[in-house]
């Protein structure tokens, strides 16, 4: 409850139902320590927003570099 994500639409309703605020217009949506995407199509950037996360903003512009993602 309280907190905003992205989802799958088979389960949207539940974490609504939940309290969630589900945002569907968003490939990737953190609230803290939480991280959703809404499929596998997202996979790959949800991987970016990890590295991201562990490992700092550098770190995710050359593995997406490296994926030739982005400029």
């Amino acid at each position: 409850a309280g907190k905003r994500a992205t989802s799958h639409s088979t389960v949207r309703d539940e974490l609504a139902a939940a309290g969630a605020e589900v945002l569907t217009d968003r490939q990737i949506v953190q609230d803290g320590r939480i991280i959703t995407s809404p499929g596998a199509g997202t996979a790959v950037f949800f991987g970016l927003r990890l590295v991201h996360v562990l490992l700092g903003e550098e770190a995710a512009v050359e593995v997406a570099k490296g994926m030739m993602i982005g400029s």
